[in-house]
Formats: structure tokens, C-alpha cells, sequence
């Protein structure tokens, strides 16, 4: 993929596959298909266990993989001054696993299936 277009001054891009461990790990894997407990899991693993389970199948379960056009693994959240009422806005800047480079909501989930609801704060 081009990586230029990703490329603005000013901008600060996270890793989300990396050995840090988030304090919560339920939204990798929302159905429990896996059958692992990813409490303690670092954010690398996550992102497989959700690549293969975290989607929604057609009949509103989840078990389904995700596409690797979808799964980032850099996020860029600079490209907008952000309130809370944009959660339905595409204005993160992703490069996915298969180095497309797209835009989407705060939660990329929902970008990727529409059928996944964001959640509310």
C-alpha cells in the first residue's frame, strides 16, 4: 500500500498490535468463541483473537472473522478536533493489515459492519 497518503505533519499515529495490555479485553472477542481468556492478553493477540472472532455474522452473532482490509493496526485520531457527538463520524485515518489505507468512525467495528452498534459513553 501507499503510506504517503497517510503522512500529515503534526500528527501523531498509535500501534495497536503491540505487548502493551489493556485493561479490558472484552471487545476482542464479544461472543466468547474463542474460548480463551484474554485477561492480561497484550493488544497484538487481541487484535488476532478479534480479527478471526470479533465480527458480526448475518444473524447478529458474533464469531465471524473480519476482513484484513478492516483490521488496523495504526490508528490516527489527529485529522479532527473531536466532541462527543462524532462518534458517527469517519475521521480516523487506518492502515489495515492488508496496508489499505481507509477512513472510519472512532470505532472502525462499525465502519467494517454496520450491524455493530457503537457503543454509548
Amino acid at each position: 500500500g501507499n503510506f504517503s497518503m497517510v503522512y500529515e505533519a503534526d500528527c501523531s499515529y498509535a500501534y495497536e498490535c503491540g505487548d502493551a495490555v489493556p485493561s479490558s479485553a472484552a471487545w476482542a472477542d464479544p461472543g466468547n468463541k474463542s474460548g480463551q481468556n484474554l485477561s492480561g492478553k497484550s493488544m497484538g493477540h487481541l487484535k488476532r483473537v478479534q480479527r478471526q472472532f470479533g465480527n458480526m455474522d448475518a444473524n447478529g452473532n458474533y464469531g465471524a472473522p473480519f476482513s484484513d482490509d478492516y483490521i488496523p493496526f495504526v490508528r490516527c485520531w489527529h485529522h479532527h478536533d473531536w466532541s462527543q457527538s462524532d462518534a458517527n463520524l469517519e475521521r480516523v485515518q487506518n492502515a489495515a493489515w492488508s496496508t489499505r489505507v481507509y477512513w472510519s468512525k472512532p470505532f472502525w467495528e462499525n465502519t467494517a459492519n454496520p450491524d455493530i452498534p457503537v457503543p454509548n459513553n
